[in-house]
């Protein structure tokens, strides 16, 4: 078992602004207590950069295994004095196989999710960074840099020493409003000089800037113990991470509701398609896709999985087309699926479904053959 136990203690990241411009990175960021080391191999594009350090500072994922983690978070009023200490708690073994639990003030608040469907139990409220913040932090720090970023080709990567500690910063910049010359700095994200781990972020479309200290890693994925959020110089919370543990073979009952307790069924995801267009793979089927040729039968769908609407993409409020274009086998199996065009945050979802689309497949005079498709993902921008 994977454990990391720690004393819960509050550290200062930034004790004013560190804003990711270029010139105003003045204030020191805390060196991590152990050097990380360095990748293998890391990209040199700054675009693939940022999205291989998207993948490598995140908590969820296929590879993956099960993990249970305990947090204090620290709240600060106007005066830079806490005002209250919350708690958070997850186990957690996928998107829909976790359960996390809040408690702070006279607050309780726990959330079930299982295949089946859900249930929130308890009456959460509207604080700087709770609950949702927290799993955002750990588990996709990185929305709306990736928002950003599908929306611009231009990332700029600037090497930054301030004071003893050395950073690669990543500034998504996108064209001003009516002009195609002049751009602007959207997100910017600062990682440590020689490891794809994620040291600085911000600022977010709250002005809310994060700052990722006290680093180690965790099934191979960065993860700091320490987090602080700041906003127009002063400390709006902190993040503390008292235990983070690897779970051995997963036991549902630690996600699992009181018994006699029925979850909700999870709604259709907004992620509606339309009915795939196909074309052969080969040439020597070219001249018979006429529809008139009685003896050709296209690909029927004959199994199909919705498109998961992710919490990054739901914080993110992700809406838009998304085209796959894959290739149904001669016995009906989709492989080689990739996305063409859409949101950042909703073709890898699109393209996951897709794989998992069974097809009863195309035939011409009784003979399956290969054909490649393009289907279209809808996804409405879900309420605020």
């Amino acid at each position: 078992m994977q454990k990391i136990c720690l004393i819960a203690a509050t550290v200062s990241l930034a004790s004013a602004a560190l804003l990711l411009l270029p010139e105003a990175i003045t204030q020191e960021p805390a060196a991590p207590s152990s050097s990380l080391p360095q990748a293998p191999s890391q990209p040199t594009d700054p675009k693939d950069l940022l999205k291989f350090a998207a993948k490598a500072n995140t908590l969820d994922g296929e590879q993956v295994a099960p993990w249970h983690m305990k947090l204090t978070i620290a709240n600060f009023n106007d005066s830079g004095k806490q005002s209250e200490s919350e708690s958070y708690e997850r186990y957690w073994a996928g998107e829909r196989r976790n359960k996390f639990s809040y408690t702070g003030g006279t607050s309780s608040y726990t959330h079930y999710s299982s295949e089946k469907g859900f249930l929130n139990v308890g009456q959460q409220t509207q604080r700087p960074f709770v609950p949702g913040g927290a799993a955002q932090v750990f588990l996709h720090p990185f929305p709306f840099v990736l928002f950003a970023l599908w929306k611009t080709d231009k990332v700029e990567l600037v090497e930054r020493h301030v004071g003893a500690v050395e950073m690669r910063c990543l500034n998504v910049q996108q064209p001003k409003k009516d002009s195609k010359t002049d751009y602007e700095l959207k997100a910017a994200v600062c990682l440590d000089q020689n490891a794809p781990a994620l040291r600085a972020i911000g600022p977010s479309s709250s002005g809310v800037q994060l700052y990722y200290n006290n680093l180690f890693l965790f099934q191979g994925h960065y993860v700091p113990r320490d987090v602080e959020g700041v906003r127009k110089g002063k400390s709006l919370f902190t993040v503390h991470v008292d235990l983070l543990e690897r779970l051995g073979p997963f036991d549902e009952s630690l996600i699992a509701p009181s018994a006699g307790v029925e979850l909700k069924p999870w709604q259709p995801e907004p992620g509606s398609f339309e009915d795939a267009r196909f074309e052969p793979l080969d040439s020597e089927h070219v001249f018979t896709m006429n529809p008139a040729n009685s003896s050709l039968k296209p690909p029927v769908l004959i199994k199909r999985v919705a498109a998961y609407y992710s919490p990054a993409a739901r914080t993110m409020r992700a809406s838009g087309e998304v085209v796959v274009q894959f290739t149904v086998a001669k016995d009906g199996t989709v492989k080689n699926a990739k996305a063409l065009s859409g949101h950042e945050l909703l073709r890898s979802e699109c393209v996951e479904a897709v794989k998992r689309w069974h097809y009863a497949p195309a035939q011409i005079n009784g003979e399956p053959f290969e054909v490649q498709m393009t289907t279209t993902f809808y996804f409405a921008k879900p309420n605020p």
